[in-house]
């Protein structure tokens, strides 16, 4: 089968879309289908090229506006690789809207994934208004035409007001078990930065909606562990700051980026993995299962979607804004061997139980044969 994979980024853009999108693409490619990746052309990346078997190309891209690439000639490119099917990823936004309209004037069967729901990256008049006029002319349209629905776990779907009216199948996200597993022996992390006690984890992009801001304040009430930030983003200097105006600068290590290869070892180094998100923008939380996969308990936000990845077998969850909770539900964790054990064991078997890519590529490989047998030409 000739599949094209339309997304707004793409790799080496980070994103817990891209990370999806380029995971599944590679688990397709292995069985021997044809995978084409649609995506934005930023500058100083190729138009074209090969990567793990897929094919990518990048369309033009003038403008990007509120995190959103106005990509130019997702049809065109769509029409030209001629695929049996278009899955698209959204948000951010246009991109996929661009290739789900285009497949049902063109008569071709189309997937449409609706990660989360839209906000802007900071709170404004400006951003709220393009937004709500993108839902109000737009999103439904989308949605219509699409051949198919999907969203990544049931709470996120029955508590989004712009999915609700319509009728989605659930497929969850899933995680590389072969590549993310616990590591024995010398940790190369706690090696590198000195580390001997206590270890909590935050892995993800420093931006407003990943609420690390709380996670560093929860540091006040954790004093027997290093807090180990990796990542980059717009609101590091600010974060760095609040370290050393909370006191706490000695305790908390920010790693920038990583290169992708080394992620296992950072959870390994990990006594329990936060992911303190304060926003619907954070649907699912694919750095949850990456270290469930390493053996280790996790901690995350009572959100939506979140809260359908973690249960109480594996993990805590935590009022969201709330820096105390979040410090008590660490504390209950680092106080507690066997429970930390425990958890840890738990939280491997459930990713192997539920959230492995060759259950979950089985299950949307199925979706696309139904809906290309279905579609009526």
């Amino acid at each position: 089968m000739i599949i094209a994979q339309v997304c707004p980024y793409f790799y080496p853009h980070v994103g817990g879309v891209e990370s999806y999108v380029q995971a599944l693409s590679m688990e397709l490619a292995k069985r021997g289908h044809e995978i084409h990746i649609i995506t934005s052309r930023l500058r100083g990346y190729k138009r074209s090229e090969e990567i793990d078997g897929i094919t990518v190309h990048r369309v033009p891209t003038p403008i990007v506006l509120y995190n959103t690439p106005f990509s130019l000639k997702v049809g065109a490119k769509i029409d030209e690789i001629d695929p049996h099917i278009v899955h698209a990823h959204t948000p951010p936004p246009i991109t996929a809207y661009s290739a789900i309209v285009h497949c049902y004037r063109q008569r071709i069967p189309s997937v449409l994934t609706y990660h989360c729901d839209l906000e802007p990256p900071s709170p404004s008049f400006i951003g709220n208004y393009l937004i709500n006029t993108y839902k109000r002319l737009f999103i439904g349209r989308m949605f219509k035409r699409a051949s198919y629905l999907l969203l990544t776990t049931k709470s996120y779907a029955a508590t989004s007001s712009t999915a609700w009216k319509y009728e989605f199948d659930v497929v969850p996200n899933a995680v590389d078990t072969k590549k993310f597993h616990p590591i024995e022996g010398e940790n190369e992390v706690r090696k590198k930065y000195r580390i001997r006690g206590y270890v909590v984890l935050f892995v993800g992009r420093l931006v407003r909606h990943k609420g690390v801001d709380y996670l560093i304040k929860s540091a006040k009430y954790v004093p027997n562990a290093k807090f180990l930030i990796v990542g980059d983003g717009n609101m590091r200097p600010y974060l760095e700051d609040l370290a050393r105006k909370e006191g706490v600068k000695d305790r908390v290590i920010f790693a920038g980026k990583v290169k992708d290869e080394m992620l296992p070892e950072y959870y390994n180094a990990a006594d329990v993995l936060v992911l303190p998100s304060i926003s619907r923008l954070e649907a699912f939380g694919i750095v949850l299962l990456e270290a469930m996969a390493c053996g280790k308990p996790v901690i995350a936000t009572d959100i939506p979607g979140v809260r359908d990845v973690v249960d109480e077998s594996c993990g805590l969850l935590a009022e969201p804004m709330d820096e105390k909770d979040l410090a008590d539900k660490i504390n209950t964790i680092l106080g507690d061997e066997g429970l930390r054990e425990r958890m840890g064991k738990n939280a491997r078997e459930r990713v192997l139980r539920n959230f492995q890519w060759p259950d979950i590529a089985t299950r949307i490989e199925r979706i696309y044969y139904k809906v290309v047998q279905d579609f009526k030409y």
